[in-house]
């Protein structure tokens, strides 16, 4: 809420001027630049551009000559969120503006789990050193836009055992869930981080009751997993230890 804003701000007024001047300096470059520098970033426009006309004929080539899988993909979300701006402005612009809010939301989401920790929140000021990270500047967008989701529904998760409320499950399922959406190997990290949480406040066997929130996401990947093997056959490569280390 307002009210809260405003004592938030009046708390250390000194870190809020600072943290919000690092938020515009470091969204203002992705905001302005004509070409980001991700190399699929034009792909991920050319995907949700034929996900619009897949399967109409009026469309000519791209519409015939493609047609829409089912929606139980990661990236989806991301693709969706795309389209959906898209039908309000141009694809590449609706794209831009996630990238923005991406840049806005990655410190603001470690300054949550900061918050709800209780730990300084001034620690939230070295989250800005990754929000040019390997993802972004490969291009892997749809990592990048998921990891401020990873982070924050991790702060979710620590309110959600430190004080249970049904809303709160109901939202870090949704969460949960749309980390999966995103990326699945960001799905696999949240996984690995919530389990540490999730153990350290474990308080016996009626704790486990705790994790139900995870079904509707495990689920879902199971689903994926299941049809994707079924589909396309599973057919380990092994690498090389030298192949790994030098990966």
């Amino acid at each position: 809420s307002w009210r809260r804003a405003r004592v938030f701000v009046a708390e250390d007024p000194l870190f809020s001027l600072t943290f919000g001047a690092l938020l515009l300096l470091y969204a203002l470059p992705l905001a302005l630049v004509s070409h980001p520098p991700m190399q699929d970033w034009p792909a991920h426009l050319r995907i949700v551009e034929l996900w619009r006309s897949a399967g109409e004929a009026s469309a000519g080539l791209n519409g015939s000559a493609y047609e829409a899988r089912g929606w139980l993909q990661p990236y989806v979300a991301h693709h969706a969120l795309v389209r959906g701006l898209g039908a309000l402005m141009p694809l590449d612009l609706a794209q831009r503006l996630l990238l923005v809010l991406y840049a806005l939301s990655l410190p603001l989401s470690f300054l949550y789990l900061l918050m709800v920790a209780g730990r300084d929140r001034r620690y939230a000021l070295f989250s800005f050193a990754f929000v040019y990270n390997a993802p972004l500047i490969f291009g892997l967008f749809p990592q990048a836009l998921s990891l401020p989701l990873v982070v924050a529904t991790l702060g979710l998760l620590k309110r959600y055992l430190d004080a249970p409320t049904l809303r709160r499950e109901v939202l870090l399922a949704l969460g949960t869930l749309g980390v999966f959406l995103f990326h699945f190997s960001a799905f696999f990290t949240f996984g690995l981080a919530a389990a540490v949480v999730f153990v350290c406040h474990l308080r016996g066997p009626r704790g486990l009751r705790r994790a139900l929130f995870t079904v509707p996401a495990l689920v879902v990947a199971l689903v994926w997993v299941s049809s994707t093997i079924e589909g396309e056959g599973f057919e380990p490569v092994w690498w090389s230890l030298q192949t790994n280390l030098a990966n």
